[in-house]
Formats: C-alpha cells, structure tokens, sequence
C-alpha cells in the first residue's frame, strides 16, 4: 500500500520535496537521483517525460526560497544568494531578475 502511494507522487513533486527539505544546501542531480533510487539517465527521462528538467525545478525552488528568504528574515542578499547556492551575488540578483522582473532589494521593499 505505502509502495503504490510513493508512486503516486510525481517525480517533479519529488525533486521539489527533496530540494526544499535541503534548501541550505540544495542537491546536485546525481544526488537527488540517488535519494530517489534511480540513476541520474532515469531522473533525467522521468522529468523529461513530466515536460520540465532539473535545473526548471531548481529554479522555481530557489525561487521560491529566495522570496520566502526575502519577505520573512533580515538576511542580507548576500547571505541570501550564498544560501542558495551562488557564489557571486550578482549572478543570483540577475536569475531573481529574470524569475520576477524586479531586483531582490526592491521585492523585499515592496513586501
């Protein structure tokens, strides 16, 4: 019964899952098909078949953490890009730039 259940969730629900539960220190994809069970080819097609990839789903978890980060902490966006795994600031306010058309100081002003 707990085995047909696990199927039932997708794959990308997964990979999300997993991302958030280590959002300190976000997985690469080898390492999240190895908590799945699966090979980094398999993870691969299986997303690939559910029409998004790894890096898609990183996005929107870092996404999503990068704004939970900025409207609920005082962190800097600094401390914040290193948090999510970028080792230059600057490139994480150019990706939060293109995920919400806005630079992260003016998100967390305007929340």
């Amino acid at each position: 019964m707990l085995r047909s259940l696990k199927r039932a969730e997708s794959t990308t629900a997964a990979v999300r899952r997993i991302l958030i539960n280590e959002a300190g220190n976000l997985p690469n994809l080898d390492q999240v098909g190895g908590k799945l069970h699966m090979s980094k080819s398999t993870l691969k097609r299986r997303l690939e078949n559910e029409s998004t990839n790894f890096r898609i789903i990183c996005d929107e978890v870092r996404n999503l953490l990068a704004q939970k980060y900025l409207t609920d902490t005082e962190l800097s966006v600094e401390d914040i890009a290193h948090l999510l795994g970028y080792t230059e600031m600057t490139n994480f306010r150019r990706a939060f730039m293109r995920w919400n058309k806005m630079a992260p100081s003016k998100f967390r002003a305007s929340s």
